[in-house]
């Protein structure tokens, strides 16, 4: 007989710590909106990886890989994922590298799997701190496009 009690135990705990994610990552998400800076920016490494059937018309090996952002979507402005297939190509001399098969239109984090909301949560303080990075590169650009513009 299999035994249901642990997991009966640690769900409603799971649900509880889960529905107050979903208020704490509206919060991050509020925050970064607040201060308006309407910049794309998205994280180089994935969130979360796995290996899928292939969906190449190769056959070969395929992965389904989830970056974490800050973008617009159809729903707005906000903390996103995008999905991206990837395919592993090999040259004529066997040697292999991965590429782009597909990628999906970015959407909410909000609305993401409990899943890739908690594999989001490790990477939060790396996308707050790269849309930094970028408004802080934005700016000098503006900057120095300003100062051409007044040099003609």
């Amino acid at each position: 007989m299999v035994n249901f009690q642990e997991l009966k135990q640690i769900a409603p705990q799971l649900n509880q710590e889960s529905d107050g994610l979903q208020a704490t990552l509206q919060k991050i998400q509020d925050n970064i909106k607040a201060v308006n800076v309407g910049l794309h920016v998205w994280l180089e490494d994935e969130i979360s990886s796995r290996e899928i059937p292939s969906v190449h018309p190769d056959g070969c090996r395929c992965t389904q890989d989830v970056y974490l952002g800050y973008s617009k979507t159809h729903a707005g402005w906000g903390i996103a994922i995008q999905e991206r297939v990837n395919y592993l190509k090999y040259d004529s001399y066997g040697d292999s590298e991965w590429e782009i098969y597909s990628t999906s239109e970015p959407q909410l984090l909000l609305k993401a799997s409990r899943e890739i909301r908690i594999a989001a949560l490790e990477h939060l303080q790396a996308l707050v701190d790269s849309i930094t990075q970028k408004a802080k590169a934005s700016i000098v650009k503006i900057k120095k496009a300003k100062q051409l513009a007044n040099e003609l």
